[in-house]
């Protein structure tokens, strides 16, 4: 009995001692990791890099602020982009767009200036893709999606359902 009381903490302490030892090992392997990743100059260079794009970004974002105002009174006098500005803001937002994937980890090339300016081309074709304003607005008024005002929604529900529209109701 003696021995059976004495075996169990015998056998706690040396399993315990085991796990010390492989946790210690680990921790020796750890630490030796992250000081071979806090002495990596390239990870610090890198970190000096992401602050000053940072700063990049920051005046970026203010040039896309600006640009977006000229580009709104453009459009207002004179019914149409300007084309340089245009090319223009959509470079700004391809740098951010490369700025943003460089900070965040997702790419490892550096941006302008250490690479070289975006040059994207510009959508020539923006009055055809979208709607007037006018347009919208009516639209927004209609309750269902393709209501006339000559077809009330009545009869629009009926050809819905399968059945012909009551025209005595007109």
């Amino acid at each position: 009995m003696l021995l059976k009381t004495l075996t169990i903490p015998i056998v706690g302490i040396v399993i315990a001692g085991v796990r010390s030892v492989v946790l210690f090992t680990k921790e020796v392997k750890m630490q030796e990791t992250h000081r071979q990743n806090i002495t990596n100059p390239g990870i610090w260079v890198r970190g000096l890099y992401m602050v000053l794009f940072a700063l990049a970004y920051s005046i970026a974002e203010a040039v896309i602020v600006l640009l977006c105002i000229y580009q709104f009174f453009s459009v207002l006098i004179t019914g149409d982009r300007n084309p340089h500005v245009l090319r223009f803001s959509k470079n700004v937002s391809v740098y951010i767009l490369e700025i943003l994937e460089f900070e965040t980890f997702n790419s490892e090339l550096y941006p302008f200036p250490l690479s070289p300016w975006p040059d994207e081309a510009i959508d020539e074709d923006w009055k055809n893709d979208e709607a007037p304003v006018e347009e919208v607005d009516a639209m927004e008024d209609a309750s269902e999606p393709g209501l006339d005002e000559e077809q009330p929604a009545a009869d629009i529900a009926q050809k819905d359902e399968g059945g012909a529209p009551d025209t005595d109701k007109h």
